[in-house]
């Protein structure tokens, strides 16, 4: 199954009222601060993809302030579901009506690699965990939701986010040869391979870092990361 139920002491503390002890690393999670690096991710010749680096992500209806991270235009409440990133884990809060694999939810649930996620019976997102190796997840979104800000899909970014051909890459780049690995620091972002990289135009060794608006490239790939503001770069899905 897809999705798994949280411990009750988990439901019934965190998300019924009573708060119990959090870890460090809860409690930050929980917290998703807004100063996480957030960026669209332009691929030649794949496509773009919204990064989003917080530990909690909330989806819901595009407006003139879009409230959530992921503003969709649809029948949907301004902050309609949250996901939250506690660990190794990915839970999903239904602050509105929510189905995922077809069980509507009252309370928060776990989600696991190809959840189907339906909201309010309109805009439908699947949730997938390519690898093992990394935390990293991505939202596919599956009905016809199409908008003037496209993207192919959505990257919850933990440390490390792939690009490369396999299916172990959070992004399929088909017609590389090799994979390049996307990692966070803090402010932004630096690149790793066992390719050779560039730059704009000049050749790297081991981790390089990598600022907005710089394009990276080697022998059969490029790309560059696109800054986006706190009501910027939010796809609207229409």
């Amino acid at each position: 199954m897809a999705i798994a139920s949280i411990s009750e002491m988990f439901f019934a503390n965190r998300w019924m009222g009573s708060q119990p002890a959090q870890t460090e690393a809860d409690s930050q999670a929980v917290a998703a601060p807004d100063t996480a690096p957030r960026c669209l991710v332009w691929i030649d010749g794949v496509g773009s993809y919204l990064l989003l680096a917080a530990n909690r992500v909330t989806i819901g209806r595009a407006s003139s302030n879009d409230e959530a991270d992921v503003a969709l235009t649809g029948p949907l409440a301004r902050q309609h579901s949250a996901i939250t990133r506690i660990g190794d884990d990915y839970v999903i809060e239904p602050l509105q009506a929510t189905r995922v694999n077809a069980q509507p939810l009252d309370q928060a649930a776990m989600l696991s690699h190809g959840a189907q996620i339906v909201l309010n019976e309109a805009v439908h997102l699947n949730f997938v965990l390519p690898t093992p190796l990394s935390t990293t997840a991505r939202l596919d979104v599956t009905s016809s939701h199409r908008g003037p800000i496209f993207v192919n899909g959505i990257l919850l970014m933990a440390e490390t986010c792939l690009f490369g051909p396999g299916p172990e890459n959070h992004v399929r780049c088909p017609g590389w040869s090799g994979s390049v690995v996307l990692v966070k620091r803090p402010g932004g972002f630096a690149v790793r391979s066992q390719r050779e990289i560039l730059i704009d135009g000049q050749q790297q060794t081991g981790i390089a870092t990598v600022s907005f608006g710089q394009t990276v490239s080697g022998p059969d790939f490029r790309f560059r990361l696109e800054e986006c503001g706190s009501s910027s770069c939010k796809p609207r899905l229409i």
